[in-house]
């Protein structure tokens, strides 16, 4: 059985929360089968500087749950949860409910991480 190609959205940011509920309306409406946010904590500076990916001023697991809300039909994710940023025996209820929220329709990815910059700042070794 084969499936349909799909296409997403990942955004970054955004300047309202009214501004969030719409580009995730937006997104379904466009017919992109799912909406993500990455999984960036870093603010403004050297590091993120240094690591090349757009400032967010969002945190992934609220800004997905309210993007789930939006719309009844998209996807939602974030690409990818980093462990290293999440207490390990909170994450999985948390995602769980999202989950449970959004009826099913949360995308799930979690990875170690790897950008040293990040790391650095925030004292990991």
């Amino acid at each position: 059985m084969t499936k349909p190609f799909r296409f997403g959205l990942q955004a970054y940011s955004s300047s309202s929360p009214s501004d969030w509920r719409k580009l995730a309306k937006k997104t379904e409406d466009l017919g992109f089968s799912s909406f993500h946010l990455p999984d960036h904590y870093i603010g403004e500076g050297p590091a993120q500087r240094g690591c090349n990916h757009p400032l967010q001023n969002l945190a992934a697991l609220p800004a997905m749950t309210v993007a789930a809300e939006a719309k009844k039909s998209i996807r939602i994710g974030c690409r990818v949860l980093c462990c290293d940023y999440h207490e390990p025996v909170v994450l999985p209820k948390e995602v769980a409910t999202i989950d449970w929220f959004s009826e099913g329709r949360l995308e799930f990815g979690l990875g170690a991480g790897w950008i040293q910059s990040k790391y650095g700042q925030w004292g990991f070794q």
